[in-house]
């Protein structure tokens, strides 16, 4: 049985990173809305705060990351409701090749990290990581990355 890969870093490499953890079920960025003649609104924007909120809680008050930046990801997705026990203990851990496209559950989050002012840039991020694995169960979903500057 595959083990969903966690991030474990050695206590050296720790103090060179930031990491957080976010408890909640990874969503893809969505397109603004159509409002009446015209007018766009966020139609993420009430998650888009609970993301943010979750990033500063973590941060612990420091202040924004300055030079390049590493940014390593690992999306843990829940595993389909129709899918037989059996089969869901096969696909603990392996890479998740269906639908939200990791480009865009990385936009979601990388806007939510500016917004949290985890750098002063986003083009200070050089350096970008990202895996979508399967979960172990649907209520192990989350997100996990660290910043590590380069």
């Amino acid at each position: 049985m595959n083990e969903a890969p966690k991030i474990t870093l050695s206590p050296t490499f720790l103090h060179l990173c930031k990491v957080y953890v976010l408890e909640i079920t990874p969503t893809p960025w969505a397109r603004p809305g159509g409002g009446r003649v015209g007018r766009r609104y966020d139609t993420q924007k009430i998650l888009k705060q609970q993301i943010k909120n979750l990033i500063i809680y973590q941060n612990n008050n420091e202040p924004p990351m300055t030079g390049a930046i590493e940014f390593n990801v690992t999306f843990f997705m829940p595993i389909p409701l129709t899918t037989t026990q059996k089969y869901s203990k096969q696909l603990d851990g392996s890479p998740h090749t269906l639908r939200p496209d990791t480009d865009n559950l990385l936009k979601l989050l990388l806007d939510c990290c500016t917004m949290a002012e985890l750098w002063t840039d986003d083009a200070q991020i050089s350096k970008i990581i990202a895996n979508k694995v399967y979960a172990k169960d649907n209520s192990s979903a989350r997100t996990e990355f660290y910043l590590r500057k380069l």
